[in-house]
């Protein structure tokens, strides 16, 4: 499997939108290539959404273990105890 970022995604669809306009690839094949690059966006935010939250909860001063606790959190759906002095998670300065 080759890496892809947003730039190749948007590549990919621009490229099936000219496969399209060239009659090369019917509407049945282009909505579902369009499903499944939307699939992949999705992964590319939640990736973007998981960095992010790594760096508030480190902003915070809580200590987690990247690969293993928050692995453990993703998997049971359990919480993480944050410190009861302010919210870590306020949108000042973002």
């Amino acid at each position: 499997m080759k890496p892809t970022d947003n730039k190749s995604l948007l590549q990919f669809i621009f490229d099936q939108m000219e496969k399209l306009d060239k009659d090369e690839i019917d509407c049945n094949q282009a909505s579902t290539q369009a499903k499944l690059a939307k699939e992949a966006n999705n992964s590319l935010m939640y990736e973007i959404k998981r960095a992010e939250l790594i760096m508030k909860i480190r902003n915070a001063g809580i200590n987690i273990d990247e690969s293993e606790e928050l692995k453990s959190i993703e998997k049971t759906g359990s919480s993480i105890k944050l410190p009861l002095h302010g919210n870590p998670f306020d949108q000042k300065g973002d």
